[in-house]
């Protein structure tokens, strides 16, 4: 907590005198926030460590899944390949969707599908009467 108070100081004084680019505040300042960088980075490879030689069981794999997930860019969901039976492909037989464009036909047919044509009722069917209306 004092090597943020000292970078939070010297930043604002730095800025006081940011017109004077070669006053030694400049120096120490670059200096005092490279140390704080560092001592945040340190703590945190200290946590991981800590983390995953707790030795839970939960811990091994939740680590495993820190490890082995995807990249992505840290905003927009990634959807995968698409593995596809003979009835859900575009072509009938089984696939993969794997561009953009075919995962999204896929979905959307799976998703929205088409309304049917036709009647929904059967012609021929005896419907029960309505229920019998209290006075």
């Amino acid at each position: 907590m004092e090597l943020k108070k000292a970078k939070n100081t010297l930043s604002g004084v730095s800025y006081r005198f940011s017109m004077v680019s070669d006053h030694s505040l400049h120096e120490q300042h670059r200096a005092i926030r490279n140390k704080y960088g560092d001592a945040i980075t340190k703590a945190k490879q200290e946590h991981w460590w800590d983390f995953l030689e707790s030795g839970t069981y939960e811990n091994l794999w939740l680590a495993n899944r820190y490890l082995t997930g995807v990249d992505n860019d840290g905003g927009i969901t990634r959807i995968p390949t698409l593995k596809l039976a003979a009835m859900e492909s575009l072509s009938g037989l089984l696939g993969e969707a794997a561009t953009h464009e075919d995962k999204s036909k896929v979905l959307e047919r799976l998703m929205f599908p088409r309304k049917l044509m036709g009647r929904l009722t059967l012609l021929h069917c005896d419907y029960p009467t309505g229920l019998p209306v209290r006075g």
